[in-house]
C-alpha cells in the first residue's frame, strides 16, 4: 500500500511532486458507529464556529453602529451652532438697520424684531435636536433587533451542539453495541449496515 505524505497536482491533474512510502502491515478501520460519532463532532465544531463568528460581526455592527451615532450627534450640534451663528448675524444685520433708520438699540421695534429672531433660531435648533434623537434612535433600534438576532443565533447553535454531539454519541451506543439477550436481531449484518449508510 502506498502512504502519501504529500502529493502536488497541477491544473491537469498531473502529479508535479510528491512525498510516499510503501506500507506493509494492519491498518485500523473505522466502522459506522465511530463514524456517527465523528460526524457529530465535526458538525458540532463547524456550528462553533458559526457562533463565533456571529459573535464577531456583531461586535463589529455595534462598532460601527457606535460610531454612527457620534456621527450623527456632531453632526446635529454642527448644525445647531451654525444656525445659532446665523440667527446672531441675522440679529446684527436687525441692529444695523435700526440704527440706519434711528432707532435705538433698547427700542421696542428693536426688541421685537430681535426676540423673533430668537425665537426663529430656537425652534430651528428644537427641529435639529428632534431629528438628531430620532436618528439615533434608528441606530440603537438597529442594535438592539441585532444583538437579539445574535443571542437567538448563538443559542440556537449551543443546542445544535449539545443535540449533534447527544445525538451521535447515542448512535454510537447503539450500534455498536454487541448483541445480548432480549429481541435482539441476531442477523444484523454489519457489512450490509456499511454498504446502505455509506459507512465503512
Amino acid at each position: 500500500m502506498k502512504i502519501y505524505n504529500k502529493i502536488v497536482y497541477d491544473i491537469d491533474n498531473n502529479i508535479i511532486e510528491e512525498d510516499s512510502y510503501n506500507y506493509i502491515g494492519p491498518i485500523a478501520k473505522a466502522g459506522g458507529p465511530e463514524l456517527m460519532i465523528a460526524s457529530a463532532v465535526f458538525s458540532a465544531a463547524a456550528t462553533y464556529g458559526d457562533i463565533q463568528t456571529a459573535k464577531a460581526e456583531q461586535k463589529a455592527y455595534e462598532y460601527q453602529l457606535s460610531l454612527d451615532e457620534k456621527r450623527t450627534v456632531l453632526e446635529g450640534d454642527i448644525e445647531k451652532n451654525l444656525i445659532t451663528e446665523a440667527g446672531q448675524k441675522q440679529k446684527n444685520e436687525n441692529l444695523v438697520y435700526a440704527v440706519s433708520n434711528g432707532y435705538l438699540d433698547s427700542s421696542r421695534h428693536f426688541l421685537a424684531v430681535n426676540e423673533d429672531q430668537d425665537r426663529i433660531t430656537a425652534l430651528d435648533k428644537r427641529i435639529v435636536s428632534l431629528n438628531t434623537t430620532y436618528a439615533v434612535g434608528v441606530l440603537q433600534n438597529k442594535r438592539y433587533v441585532s444583538n437579539l438576532k445574535t443571542k437567538n443565533k448563538v443559542f440556537g447553535g449551543y443546542l445544535s451542539i449539545v443535540a449533534d454531539v447527544s445525538g451521535g454519541y447515542g448512535k454510537y451506543k447503539h450500534y455498536s453495541k454487541k448483541p445480548t439477550t432480549g429481541n435482539v436481531d441476531y442477523n444484523f449484518d454489519w457489512k450490509e449496515y456499511e454498504q446502505d449508510t455509506g459507512y465503512g
